[in-house]
C-alpha cells in the first residue's frame, strides 16, 4: 500500500479547483432563466441566449357576466386635461427648446437650418392618402379566437377586435411593480464589461437611474423618473397635430397607439445634423380596412419629442409635473432570495468593507 501526502499548498490548490468547478456549475448560463417585466414588453430567456423572447405585456380575460361592461386599458398613457395655464407653459417651453436648437451647430460647424412651420402645415393640409387594396401582403388581421379562450396574451390582445367580451389589462404601469432597479443596472454594467457606470434605463412609462461602483448600487443614486417612451409618443403626436398631421389617429385605441409607437421609432431622432424639413412616408394598416399611404413633411418635432427627456415640462400632456421623481429607499430583502440585499451587506462586512453605499 502506498500513501501519498499532500503539501498544504497542494491541498489548497485542490480545494480551490473543486470550489471553482462547483461555482462554474452554479452559474452555468444555460441553466439561468431571466424574466424582465416592463410596462410595454415582457422579455424572457436564458442568459446564454443572444436575444430574449419578447412579447407585449398585456392580458385579456373573458368577461364572466353580462352585468359588467368590458374594460380596455389604453396602450399609451392617457392625456391629462390641459387648462390654459398648462398650455401656455407647454408652448413657452416648446419655443425655448426650439430657439436653442436653432442656435446649435451641426457636426460641420454650421448653424442648423430652422424648419418653416408654414411650409410644413401647407403641405400636410394638402396631403391626401393613396388607397391600396385590403389584401396588401403582410397585413395584420384581427385575432382569430378558438373556442372562446378564457385568457389572451401578447400581440393577440393588440389585434383583438373591438367589442369582444374581454377585460384588457396592462400588469405594469409606471413600473410600480419594479421596485428595485439596482439589480438590472448591476447586470447591465457587468454585461458591458464594466465595474462602475451610471446606468440610465428609459422604459415605456418610467426612467430608472442607478450609479454602480464595484458591482454595488449607491443608494442615493437610485432614482425613478415617472416618464418614458409612452410620454414621448403622446408628445410627438401632439406636435404632429400642430403641423396639420393629415391622418386622424385615435391614440386611445390599441391599433392607433401601436401605429404612433411605430411612427415615433421611425421618425424621431437626436441627430443635430438633420435639420430643416424632410419629406417622409408612412402607411396605415387596420384589419379589414383599406391600406393608406401618406406623404408628409416633418421638422423639429422629430427632435423635440425625444429631447423632452431633458425638458420634462413638455410632458405636461401625460403627467403631473409636481411629482415626477421618486427616490428608491433601502430594500429590506426577501426571505426566499438567497442573494438579496441583506446577503450583500453581510458579504461586505465579512471582507471588512464599508456598507455605506447600501
Amino acid at each position: 500500500t502506498q500513501t501519498h501526502a499532500l503539501s498544504p499548498s497542494q491541498d489548497t490548490e485542490d480545494k480551490s479547483h473543486t470550489n471553482g468547478n462547483q461555482l462554474k456549475d452554479c452559474i452555468d448560463s444555460t441553466k439561468i432563466f431571466v424574466i424582465s417585466f416592463g410596462s410595454l414588453f415582457l422579455r424572457l430567456g436564458r442568459v446564454c441566449d443572444p436575444k430574449p423572447k419578447t412579447i407585449h405585456n398585456i392580458i385579456a380575460r373573458k368577461k364572466r357576466s353580462n352585468r359588467w361592461q368590458t374594460s380596455d386599458e389604453t396602450y399609451l398613457l392617457p392625456l391629462n386635461g390641459i387648462n390654459k395655464e398648462t398650455e401656455k407653459s407647454l408652448n413657452e417651453c416648446q419655443k425655448s427648446v426650439t430657439n436653442t436648437l436653432n442656435s446649435c451647430l451641426t457636426s460641420s460647424g454650421r448653424l442648423r437650418t430652422a424648419s418653416n412651420s408654414d411650409v410644413i402645415i401647407d403641405f400636410n393640409k394638402r396631403s391626401k392618402p393613396i388607397v391600396l387594396s385590403k389584401s396588401t401582403p403582410n397585413m395584420k388581421q384581427w385575432t382569430q379566437l378558438i373556442d372562446n379562450e378564457e385568457v389572451v396574451i401578447g400581440e393577440d390582445v393588440i389585434y383583438l377586435k373591438p367589442g369582444q367580451p374581454y377585460h384588457i389589462r396592462r400588469p405594469i404601469r409606471r413600473g410600480v411593480l419594479n421596485v428595485n432597479n439596482r439589480l438590472g443596472a448591476v447586470c447591465a454594467t457587468f454585461g458591458a464589461g464594466l465595474s462602475s457606470a451610471c446606468v440610465v434605463d428609459v422604459g415605456h412609462e418610467k426612467t430608472s437611474i442607478c450609479c454602480i461602483e464595484d458591482g454595488f448600487g449607491s443608494r442615493n443614486t437610485r432614482l425613478t423618473l415617472d416618464y418614458g417612451g409612452s410620454d414621448i409618443t403622446q408628445l410627438f403626436h401632439h406636435l404632429l397635430k400642430q403641423k396639420a398631421f393629415p391622418y386622424d389617429c385615435k391614440a386611445d385605441t390599441r391599433i392607433g397607439a401601436l401605429f404612433l409607437e411605430e411612427l415615433k421609432q421611425k421618425l424621431c431622432h437626436l441627430n443635430f445634423d438633420v435639420c430643416g424639413h424632410q419629406e417622409k412616408h408612412f402607411r396605415v394598416t387596420v384589419p379589414e380596412e383599406p391600406v393608406l399611404d401618406y406623404t408628409i413633411l416633418v421638422g423639429e418635432e422629430c427632435l423635440l419629442a425625444p429631447l423632452a427627456l431633458f425638458h420634462p415640462e413638455l410632458f405636461a400632456l401625460t403627467m403631473s409635473l409636481g411629482k415626477r421623481m421618486r427616490i428608491l429607499g433601502r430594500n429590506d430583502g426577501h426571505s426566499e432570495d438567497p442573494f438579496d440585499e441583506n446577503y450583500l451587506i453581510q458579504t461586505k462586512r465579512k471582507y471588512g468593507e464599508s456598507n455605506d453605499s447600501f
